[in-house]
């Protein structure tokens, strides 16, 4: 049985690696940065799903601060299960979400957002967007999550929780949203939408007086 466990492991660890050789020489459609805020893109609910750091030696504990809200500890790292998933509750398409990553053995706090929010000033949130369904299974395995457990279209937020660290590598504590991107979305002008109204009232009234003739 030992003998079969290291021979699934060397299998996985091989598939990984072959998954790895794939993404570097295919160009990618996701999108990396660090020190930016996340928003909303749509008028609606966002999802959270805890997806790595599960092994980290710091016990962190997610929080939305803002917009205020009763959520309290959305996720502990410690006594979380990889793939749980939690409603954060419905946002208008631009809000930005402001995520906090408390370390609860340092007591540092840090932030989504620029590096003028935390303590050190650094950035020490890493989002990553676009990623395909393959590079998620690829997540999936290196993390040793379920494949098909990540929710699918959804933005991977990485945290570093080490104070002016040397060599971050954000991937300390990882959690994905639904609905959220770095771009806010913008919005359609009243102008518009009164000019679309109108136009739609010019088009009954032609109707109606051709019905009549």
């Amino acid at each position: 049985m030992k003998l079969n466990m290291q021979k699934f492991t060397k299998a996985a660890q091989g598939l990984i690696l072959i998954f790895a050789a794939f993404f570097s020489v295919h160009a990618s459609a996701a999108t990396t940065t660090l020190g930016v805020p996340v928003f909303v893109q749509s008028t609606g609910p966002v999802m959270a799903q805890f997806v790595g750091g599960a092994s980290a030696g710091f016990t962190n504990q997610l929080f939305l601060d803002s917009p205020a809200n009763a959520l309290g500890v959305i996720f502990n790292n410690h006594t979380n299960t990889l793939g749980d998933t939690v409603n954060l509750g419905t946002f208008s398409a631009g809000t930005e979400l402001i995520f906090r990553n408390h370390v609860v053995d340092t007591g540092y706090d840090f932030k989504t957002g620029p590096g003028s929010r935390n303590p050190d000033g650094l950035p020490h949130a890493k989002i990553v967007e676009g990623l395909t369904s393959a590079e998620m299974t690829l997540l999936e395995l290196a993390n040793g999550i379920t494949v098909g457990t990540m929710l699918r279209g959804g933005t991977v937020v990485g945290f570093e929780d080490t104070f002016a660290s040397s060599n971050p590598d954000y991937n300390d504590l990882s959690y994905l949203f639904t609905n959220v991107g770095t771009t806010a979305p913008v919005p359609v002008p009243a102008a518009v939408w009164l000019f679309g109204s109108g136009l739609l009232g010019l088009i009954g009234v032609a109707r109606r007086k051709a019905c009549t003739a």
